[in-house]
């Protein structure tokens, strides 16, 4: 199931509405300042999974990487999970990327967009991407969110196997906006969760959405929003810090006693280490203080060093503090050779215990 507010976004061939500048959330993420240093997300590739992609839209097309500037090749860089549609715009099966709701076009957008001119919509325009659709109008099951996710382990041919696939073609990230719910077949919550460890094992980043339940607490309630693999991010309102009032929020509440001890476990450890510090202590739980990363092309093998939490876990309560990360990252990220995308736009997350 996508996650979307207002239903399926709208096709407009011939784009009246295009930016004319650089779109305001990725300006506020300071994201132009690190293109200014020759960072834009090259050698990077990110995977969209979602109800397609429109692959000849002018932000995109440059960036596919089954587009040479002069011929398509599809192979290895787009697979299709849908096989039993009916009435489906983008049939079964297609050969070419497809989008049958328009929200997987806007999502890898968010991504990587630029038609190199004015149209500068994506957070890492230097880029390339691949994609697999894995909803049909924005419903999905288990098998084919697996389906794609497969994929991306070990990229194949149209129309072949994962047995020929090739894992030096998997991409770096893959861009989750959507969930699995109980009426689409998740209905205990583990259903996706070795398929989504696998993807962290082979060292893809695989970013999720916390989902569109909020705004209380403990409302990330889908998969593979709650998985320890999963990276998983809110919204903030474009141009703020201020949490989307939709956005779900952590942490999962089956798990708010455990987190709620091992936090007074600490602190009293924290008493008897330092005098100063009273025995006796109230602990409040904040709702959602945001983790921002404001800079999202930062070096890839920089992320234990930068990122303590690097691959946070929803099921965790988030910390009273916030920690800032803008023009401050330019000496480091200077100093590396291999930048990368963490996520696709103007988007928060916790920093968990």
């Amino acid at each position: 199931m996508i996650f979307l507010n207002e239903g399926p976004i709208e096709e407009s061939p011939l784009q009246p509405g295009a930016p004319a500048t650089i779109e305001p959330g990725i300006t506020y993420t300071h994201a132009p300042n690190v293109w200014a240093l020759g960072f834009r997300g090259e050698t990077i590739v990110i995977a969209g999974a979602d109800t397609g992609i429109r692959w000849t839209h002018n932000a995109l097309k440059p960036h596919y990487r089954g587009w040479d500037g002069q011929n398509a090749n599809h192979n290895f860089n787009w697979h299709d999970s849908i096989h039993d549609s009916v009435g489906n715009p983008c049939g079964n099966d297609s050969p070419e990327p497809c989008d049958d709701f328009f929200h997987g076009s806007h999502t890898i957008g968010t991504a990587i967009g630029d038609d190199g001119g004015t149209n500068q919509i994506g957070m890492a325009p230097g880029a390339k991407w691949i994609g697999c659709r894995n909803m049909d109008q924005g419903n999905g099951t288990p098998a084919r969110y697996i389906e794609c996710m497969e994929f991306f382990l070990a990229p194949y041919p149209l129309g072949c196997t994962p047995n020929e696939g090739d894992p030096a073609l998997a991409p770096d990230i893959t861009t989750n906006s959507w969930g699995c719910p109980a009426s689409e077949g998740c209905i205990v919550g583990d259903e996706l969760q070795a398929a989504v460890e696998a993807q962290e094992a082979a060292g893809i980043q695989m970013v999720v959405a916390a989902g569109n339940s909020g705004s209380g607490c403990s409302t990330v309630s889908d998969p593979p929003s709650f998985y320890a693999a999963s990276y998983t991010v809110g919204a903030l309102n474009t141009g703020t810090d201020t949490i989307a009032g939709f956005s779900s929020r952590g942490p999962r509440s089956r798990e708010m006693e455990a987190i709620v001890q091992s936090r007074i476990s600490r602190l009293r450890a924290q008493a008897l280490a330092h005098a100063t510090i009273p025995a006796t202590v109230v602990i409040r739980l904040p709702a959602a203080h945001p983790w921002r990363l404001r800079i999202l092309l930062v070096p890839w093998h920089c992320c234990g060093r930068l990122f303590p939490a690097c691959r946070t876990r929803s099921s965790q309560v988030a910390t009273p503090w916030i920690t800032r990360l803008s023009l401050s990252l330019q000496p480091l990220v200077a100093r590396r050779a291999r930048p990368i995308t963490f996520m696709a736009g103007d988007v928060s997350t916790s920093r968990r215990l």
